[in-house]
Protein backbone atom coordinates (compact mmCIF):
# COMPACT_ATOMS: atom_id res chain seq x y z
CA UNK A 1 0.00 0.00 0.00
CA UNK A 2 1.77 3.52 -0.61
CA UNK A 3 1.45 6.32 1.30
CA UNK A 4 -0.07 9.68 0.63
CA UNK A 5 1.37 12.72 -0.21
CA UNK A 6 1.16 13.92 3.33
CA UNK A 7 2.33 10.47 5.21
CA UNK A 8 5.59 10.82 2.30
CA UNK A 9 5.82 14.49 3.71
CA UNK A 10 5.40 13.41 7.73
CA UNK A 11 7.92 11.03 6.78
CA UNK A 12 10.50 13.12 5.39
CA UNK A 13 10.11 15.40 8.08
CA UNK A 14 10.69 12.95 10.84
CA UNK A 15 13.64 11.57 9.06
CA UNK A 16 14.88 14.89 8.76
CA UNK A 17 14.42 15.89 13.00
CA UNK A 18 16.29 11.95 13.58
CA UNK A 19 19.04 13.01 11.01
CA UNK A 20 19.41 16.89 12.89
CA UNK A 21 19.38 14.78 16.44
CA UNK A 22 21.89 13.12 15.41
CA UNK A 23 24.25 15.43 14.23
CA UNK A 24 23.36 17.90 17.44
CA UNK A 25 24.52 14.57 19.50
CA UNK A 26 27.93 14.41 17.48
CA UNK A 27 29.12 17.71 17.90
CA UNK A 28 27.77 18.14 21.86
CA UNK A 29 29.41 14.65 22.18
CA UNK A 30 32.83 16.05 20.47
CA UNK A 31 32.44 19.64 22.37
CA UNK A 32 31.86 17.73 25.60
CA UNK A 33 35.42 15.53 25.32
CA UNK A 34 37.42 18.77 24.05
CA UNK A 35 35.65 20.83 26.95
CA UNK A 36 38.23 22.29 29.43
CA UNK A 37 35.36 22.53 31.87
CA UNK A 38 34.15 19.15 33.66
CA UNK A 39 30.41 21.04 34.96
CA UNK A 40 30.24 22.58 30.69
CA UNK A 41 30.75 18.80 29.88
CA UNK A 42 27.91 18.15 32.49
CA UNK A 43 25.21 20.34 30.93
CA UNK A 44 26.50 18.90 27.51
CA UNK A 45 25.26 15.76 27.99
CA UNK A 46 22.20 16.92 29.66
CA UNK A 47 22.09 18.61 26.46
CA UNK A 48 22.29 15.61 24.15
CA UNK A 49 20.23 13.70 26.08
CA UNK A 50 17.04 16.38 25.20
CA UNK A 51 17.48 16.73 22.17
CA UNK A 52 18.18 13.04 21.37
CA UNK A 53 14.75 12.72 23.20
CA UNK A 54 13.26 14.35 19.87
CA UNK A 55 13.65 12.17 17.95
CA UNK A 56 13.46 9.06 19.84
CA UNK A 57 9.46 10.59 20.42
CA UNK A 58 8.79 9.05 16.68
CA UNK A 59 4.82 8.42 16.14
CA UNK A 60 3.33 10.92 18.40
CA UNK A 61 4.92 13.62 16.71
CA UNK A 62 1.60 13.38 14.96
CA UNK A 63 0.16 14.95 17.74
CA UNK A 64 -0.27 18.74 18.41
CA UNK A 65 0.51 18.74 22.37
CA UNK A 66 4.14 16.16 21.24
CA UNK A 67 4.80 19.09 18.65
CA UNK A 68 4.23 21.84 20.85
CA UNK A 69 5.93 20.20 23.71
CA UNK A 70 9.07 19.67 21.10
CA UNK A 71 9.28 22.88 19.64
CA UNK A 72 9.23 24.39 23.23
CA UNK A 73 12.10 21.74 23.90
CA UNK A 74 14.23 22.83 21.04
CA UNK A 75 13.88 26.49 21.95
CA UNK A 76 15.25 25.74 25.52
CA UNK A 77 18.10 23.98 23.48
CA UNK A 78 19.03 26.75 21.23
CA UNK A 79 18.74 28.83 24.30
CA UNK A 80 21.47 26.57 26.04
CA UNK A 81 23.96 26.62 23.53
CA UNK A 82 23.80 30.20 22.80
CA UNK A 83 25.22 30.42 26.52
CA UNK A 84 27.41 27.68 26.28
CA UNK A 85 28.65 28.98 22.70
CA UNK A 86 29.22 32.81 23.84
CA UNK A 87 31.33 31.35 26.77
CA UNK A 88 33.15 29.14 25.61
CA UNK A 89 36.90 30.03 25.88
CA UNK A 90 38.50 27.74 23.02
CA UNK A 91 37.47 29.88 19.60
CA UNK A 92 38.71 26.49 17.51
CA UNK A 93 35.12 25.22 18.35
CA UNK A 94 33.10 27.93 16.52
CA UNK A 95 31.87 25.20 13.62
CA UNK A 96 30.88 22.98 16.32
CA UNK A 97 28.47 25.21 17.86
CA UNK A 98 27.66 26.79 14.47
CA UNK A 99 26.65 23.15 13.38
CA UNK A 100 24.38 22.82 16.71
CA UNK A 101 22.33 25.77 15.77
CA UNK A 102 22.20 25.09 11.91
CA UNK A 103 20.78 20.99 13.37
CA UNK A 104 18.32 22.71 16.34
CA UNK A 105 17.36 25.14 13.57
CA UNK A 106 16.38 22.46 11.20
CA UNK A 107 14.82 20.42 13.78
CA UNK A 108 12.58 23.43 14.67
CA UNK A 109 11.85 24.49 11.39
CA UNK A 110 10.37 20.59 10.68
CA UNK A 111 8.68 20.64 13.81
CA UNK A 112 6.70 23.46 12.31
CA UNK A 113 5.93 21.65 9.49
CA UNK A 114 4.91 19.17 10.53
CA UNK A 115 2.07 20.77 12.92
CA UNK A 116 0.98 22.53 10.22
CA UNK A 117 0.64 19.08 8.31
CA UNK A 118 -1.15 17.97 10.95
CA UNK A 119 -3.05 20.91 11.89
CA UNK A 120 -4.41 20.01 8.12
CA UNK A 121 -5.79 16.64 9.05
CA UNK A 122 -7.64 17.58 12.00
Amino acid sequence: MSQTPIELRKSGLIADIEACTKNCADALEKLSATCCMPVRSEGMASLASSIQSIASSGAPLSEQDELDRNITQVEQAGKAVGGLFVTCCAPNREKLYLKLIANLNAIHTSLWRLKTTAAKNH
